[in-house]
C-alpha cells in the first residue's frame, strides 16, 4: 500500500533484486484468532487497498465487478468469507472517500505503475523473481 502509493505520486521506489525479505504473514494476529478471521481481515485489506488506491476508472469498475461476481459465487456455494470481508470494507468507504479526496497530487495512472512494476519481476529480465 506505501510502495503503490509512493509510485502515485511520482516518487523513486527501488527494488534491489539481491534483498531478501521474511515477512511472517499473519504472525501477531494468529496468536488471538482463528484462521478463518485472519483470511477473512486478509481479503477486507485488499479490498480497502483496491477501493483506496485504483484511481483509473476502467481498472476500479473492473475490481469492483470481479468483487461482485466473486460475492454471488461465494455466497451460491456457501461461502461466506468474501461476503463477510466484502462488507468489512464497505464499513471503510466513509474514510476511504476521505482519504482518496485528501490525495490530490497523483502524478502515476496505475497503467504506468503496473507497467514499471511488472519488469522488475519479469522473468525475461533474469532476476529469478517467481
Amino acid at each position: 500500500d506505501l510502495s503503490y502509493r509512493a509510485h502515485q505520486r511520482g516518487w523513486r521506489v527501488m527494488y534491489e533484486p539481491r534483498s531478501v525479505v521474511r515477512h511472517d504473514h499473519g504472525a501477531t494476529i494468529s496468536r488471538d484468532y482463528a484462521p478463518e478471521f485472519v483470511r477473512c481481515v486478509s481479503l477486507r485489506n485488499r479490498i480497502i487497498f483496491v477501493l483506496r488506491n485504483v484511481r483509473d476508472p476502467g481498472r476500479l469498475i473492473s475490481s469492483c465487478a470481479w468483487m461482485f461476481l466473486r460475492l454471488i459465487g461465494g455466497l451460491l456455494t456457501g461461502k461466506t468469507e468474501f461476503a463477510r470481508a466484502l462488507f468489512g470494507a464497505m464499513r471503510s468507504i466513509p474514510q476511504i472517500r476521505q482519504r482518496r479526496r485528501a490525495d490530490r497530487c497523483i502524478a502515476k495512472s496505475d497503467a504506468a505503475i503496473v507497467a514499471e512494476t511488472s519488469r522488475w519481476f519479469s522473468p525475461e529480465q533474469g532476476d529469478g523473481a517467481v
